[in-house]
């Protein structure tokens, strides 16, 4: 327990780690010329939140990682008080809940990261900027919930296909772009963001959640790709500023709740020209402000996904 700052030079095994737990009082550790994989589950852990006698750090708040790092393993800096850490290349998994509740500020990860497990960064205080590897392909649920001052814009990943319940929401993000590759969006995946524009993509048959785009108070323009063409309930709940919605499905879009029935009037709905007629006789889509017409001389090809009917 005296021990407030250590160096560690060469390989690392389980016992070195055994002892490293028992520096309750380590306010600074340096792992930049320790050879190591991994942060073990819980490592630094503060706060006893289990109630299991582990977690007691309270003084620790600084970290250089080794650059042998390849997996920062569950909960391992939950709860920290470590502000600043650099991801070294050749990290390849961040564990769930690895930084859940730490006051880091910012999460720039390597091109070597190919998994990120459900709330690692959930309810970070402080963290202001992040950035993700152009590889990864599934951000889980939670990931970057409910961190207040991320302030920040953010390109998805070219090959990005799921994105779990909650993962972005947070209200001071912007997401400036929606990769072709996704597939499939949970509940709540970018409530709150603060977008005023949201436009998809995606070519791939897409799994839209409930309330994806929720609670975004900024949002005024949406376009729903050719793909989509049932889309679940909510989507566009209390998006109080929205004002157009383009429908790109060559089929008419199956739903039953896209926005709160006290916007559908102040909404413009625009969808493939053919289509006009069977959205204004549709009992859901015809209480909508207005409905228009855009055509569509351009497309080579279209994937019917369901029955295509015309009421012309």
């Amino acid at each position: 327990n005296d021990v407030r700052r250590l160096k560690v030079s060469g390989k690392m095994n389980d016992d070195d780690w055994a002892k490293i737990s028992m520096m309750g009082n380590l306010y600074s550790l340096d792992l930049s010329e320790a050879e190591t994989s991994k942060i073990p589950f819980e490592q630094f852990r503060c706060t006893d939140t289990y109630g299991d006698g582990n977690g007691d750090w309270p003084f620790f708040h600084e970290i250089k990682l080794p650059p042998t790092l390849e997996v920062i393993e569950e909960g391992a800096f939950r709860f920290t008080n470590v502000t600043d850490i650099v991801f070294p290349e050749g990290l390849q998994e961040i564990g769930r809940y690895a930084f859940q509740y730490s006051v880091v500020k910012e999460a720039f990860l390597p091109s070597t990261v190919t998994k990120i497990g459900q709330g690692a960064f959930w309810h970070c205080p402080f963290l202001e900027s992040i950035s993700l590897p152009e590889d990864i392909k599934e951000i889980p649920s939670r990931v970057f919930s409910d961190c207040a001052v991320l302030d920040d814009s953010l390109r998805l990943p070219e090959k990005l296909e799921t994105v779990g319940e909650g993962a972005f929401r947070s209200p001071n993000l912007t997401i400036t772009y929606f990769p072709e590759s996704l597939k499939s969006i949970g509940p709540w995946a970018f409530s709150g963001i603060k977008n005023d524009t949201v436009i998809l993509h995606s070519k791939e048959l897409v799994f839209l959640s409930r309330s994806p785009f929720s609670n975004c108070p900024n949002l005024v323009y949406a376009e729903l790709p050719v793909s989509w063409y049932h889309v679940d309930q909510g989507m566009f709940d209390n998006c109080n500023k929205l004002e157009t919605v383009v429908l790109r499905s060559p089929t008419m879009v199956d739903c039953s709740n896209l926005v709160a029935e006290s916007l559908k009037k102040q909404v413009t709905l625009k969808v493939p020209s053919y289509l006009v007629n069977s959205y204004k006789l549709d009992e859901y889509w015809y209480t909508y402000g207005n409905i228009e017409g855009f055509g569509t001389a351009e497309v080579k090809a279209w994937e019917i996904y369901q029955y295509l009917v015309f009421n012309a």
